[in-house]
This record gives C-alpha cells, structure tokens and sequence, in this order.
C-alpha cells in the first residue's frame, strides 16, 4: 500500500470524530432535537428561529445574485418561495404558538429553499457569502 495513501486515512480517521463532536447541537425542543447530528451542519452561522433563519436565507440569496453566484431566475424563484414560507409562518403565528408539526413544516420548507441556494452557489463555484 502507497504510505501517503495510508497516512492521508489515517488523517482522516483523525479529523472526521473531532469535526463531528466540534459542531453544536441544536436546542432542545427545537425541530430536529432528537436527530443525530453526525455532519457539518448547512445552517453554520444561520440564526435557529425560523424567522431569523427567513432572513437570513433572503439576505444571503439577494447577496448570492448580487454578485452573480445565482442567476435572476434561480434567485427570484427562491424569494418567491421565500415569501410563501413566510405568509404560512403568519398564518400559524394568527393561529396561537407554533405546535411541533408547524415548526417541522416551516423548516423542511426552509430546508428546501436552503438547499436551493447552496446548489446554484456551489454550482458557480461561488462558497460562502
């Protein structure tokens, strides 16, 4: 066996259980609280409320097509479903406090949207705003 190819697995068996205990788990009773988190998480220095998290998706997709990173379709499309996420998170908020099951489907839905962004931002080589 090549000792560079050995000695890069053993870097890596180093490294992945350190990144892994390195990230924070989120709040308890917040969505996902009974997930394992074993991954890097993609909502690294998003805020955890969905609200936070609604802008902050809007801020970092209107910077991402800014600079060119999502094309105008990509970036309007993502807004648009942006907004049909926060006209649902006023409806349950008209409503009485989130329940659990709002709280999941709001966030899949950011998920989603989340998802979208960093695909076309990955896709043009653009990493992080």
């Amino acid at each position: 066996m090549n000792k560079h190819v050995f000695l890069g697995g053993l870097m890596v068996a180093a490294v992945l259980p350190a990144l892994a205990a390195a990230q924070p788990e989120p709040a308890a009773g917040g969505y996902g609280h009974d997930a394992a988190y074993t991954s890097i998480d993609p909502w690294t220095g998003a805020p955890s409320d969905i609200q936070g998290r609604e802008t902050w998706l809007a801020r970092n997709i209107h910077t991402a097509m800014s600079a060119g990173a999502m094309n105008i379709d990509q970036g309007r499309s993502a807004l648009k479903e942006l907004g049909h996420i926060r006209e649902t998170d006023a409806a349950y908020h008209a409503a009485g406090p989130l329940n659990d099951e709002q709280t999941a489907d709001l966030q899949a839905r950011l998920d989603a949207v989340h998802a979208t962004y960093v695909k076309a931002v990955t896709h043009n080589s653009v990493r992080s705003f």
